[in-house]
């Protein structure tokens, strides 16, 4: 009873290979060149997407006997499709700008951004609201718009490459996607008004699947999304999740106080649950800016990509890089003031410039997650997964910021490939199986 996941990141294209146990028993990871939009924008190759889905599982089935299939992926990007099935446009990158008119004529819609912000839980994001992408397309690309049948968020195009079903799900739907009214659970009355449900799917409950010759196959899942559901479905405790990678996500699916203006400009918003039901999110780019700083004092100190690898937390010098008060670094993804030069030049060693690297990081981000606190709930633990749950100065440094909080790490790697197996096997995923796989840490100062 094996289940495989492909998991497609901006960077990484992964597949993981579940037992009925939800033991990890094969994975593989692949990198893919990225190609360039009809408008010469850096983009992913939706056709090698495509062709290793396909050319990965059959590999993997000469191998081992599959029973499940599913995909976790990254939001906020469409895969438009004619009426054979075939793409019409390029993978448009969700960090693509969007022209000024473009914004100008949508709000004419709305009286202003925060109306929209507030209806459709969701920031105005351009290109990363993908609903806005049709727009775009409607209005800047019309010969291309009218070739479209079905617009599928990544997820479900990855599904459908196996099950020919156009569909689309919760979870990418509430993926800051500004298509959907939260309030009223259904799609938002402006994507009536320009006809955009034409080119939408059915909307189904994100452990819906189809079988085909006896397997069971998914429809997909947003992976911030399906990073929760281990947290979800195992943990006997209320909590928070700090999902992090390139982007870090915190959620807190019981936070149930509607998005206010402040949080909103703050790059707050609201997930789906597979069942609809929403999740307060912040959205940090952390590992992002961590990999550009990281750039500059690789350089400096004439070190390797991999060094920072080796840094362990000094905890004597990070009270002493606290009471210096020193801002070094400068992240243009949420800092607002003008760019100052990045001081690596005031500290004498690459350990020194690091731990203020991630110090700031976390400054950032414990500002982030108590966007999604709230002021009701009764939460005292924390976890922590993904890249930065490996990085000791990270988890330790969130751990002497919050001490009112119990701080956890997992070490799982695929938490969102996990999530995406225990949607279509939710009932054999319980509390211990959930601490047995994910080798629950706390963290102790």
């Amino acid at each position: 009873m094996l289940t495989i996941v492909f998991d497609i990141g901006k960077t990484n294209k992964k597949y993981f290979i579940f037992d009925e146990n939800f033991n990890l028993i094969n994975h593989h990871e692949s990198v893919f060149p990225e190609t360039c939009d009809d408008d010469g924008y850096p983009c992913d190759n939706i056709d090698l997407i495509t062709q290793w889905l396909i050319d990965s599982y059959n590999f993997v089935a000469s191998k081992f006997k599959i029973s499940f299939i599913n995909f976790s992926t990254y939001g906020a990007s469409f895969v438009h499709l004619d009426k054979s099935g075939l793409p019409v446009t390029p993978l448009y990158n969700y960090l693509k700008p969007l022209p000024n008119h473009v914004a100008d004529h949508f709000f004419s819609y709305f009286k202003d951004k925060e109306s929209f912000s507030i209806e459709t839980s969701s920031p105005y994001l351009g290109m990363l609201n993908s609903g806005v992408q049709l727009f775009w397309l409607m209005n800047d690309k019309k010969p291309t718009y009218s070739k479209i049948k079905i617009s599928l968020h990544l997820p479900q195009y990855c599904s459908f490459i196996f099950t020919k079903q156009f569909v689309s799900e919760y979870t990418s739907i509430g993926c800051h996607t500004g298509l959907w009214a939260f309030s009223k659970r259904k799609y938002h009355t402006w994507v009536k008004k320009y006809g955009i449900q034409h080119k939408l799917s059915p909307v189904v409950n994100s452990n819906h699947y189809y079988t085909i010759k006896g397997i069971r196959i998914g429809v997909g899942i947003h992976d911030s999304s399906a990073a929760l559901l281990p947290y979800l479905y195992g943990s006997i405790e209320r909590f928070i999740l700090i999902s992090t990678g390139t982007w870090s996500i915190c959620l807190n699916p019981f936070n149930k106080e509607k998005l206010t203006k402040r949080e909103l400009e703050n790059d707050c918003l609201s997930f789906m649950q597979p069942n609809g039901n929403p999740v307060k999110a912040s959205r940090l780019f952390l590992g992002h800016e961590h990999e550009k700083q990281l750039i500059e004092i690789n350089n400096y100190f004439d070190k390797n990509s991999g060094y920072f690898l080796k840094i362990k937390f000094d905890e004597k010098l990070y009270y002493t890089l606290l009471r210096e008060n020193l801002k070094a670094f400068y992240f243009e993804s949420w800092e607002s003031h003008d760019k100052r030069n990045i001081k690596i030049n005031h500290f004498k060693s690459f350990k020194e410039a690091y731990h203020q690297l991630i110090l700031e990081l976390v400054h950032s981000q414990v500002k982030s997650l108590k966007l999604v606190i709230g002021k009701s709930d009764k939460i005292n633990t924390i976890f922590i997964d993904g890249g930065f749950s490996k990085n000791e100065l990270f988890y330790k440094m969130i751990a002497i910021k919050l001490p009112d909080y119990r701080i956890k790490i997992t070490e799982l790697a695929g938490g969102s490939a996990l999530g995406a197996a225990i949607i279509l096997n939710r009932e054999k995923f319980n509390p211990e199986v959930f601490n047995r796989i994910l080798k629950v840490k706390e963290i102790n100062i």
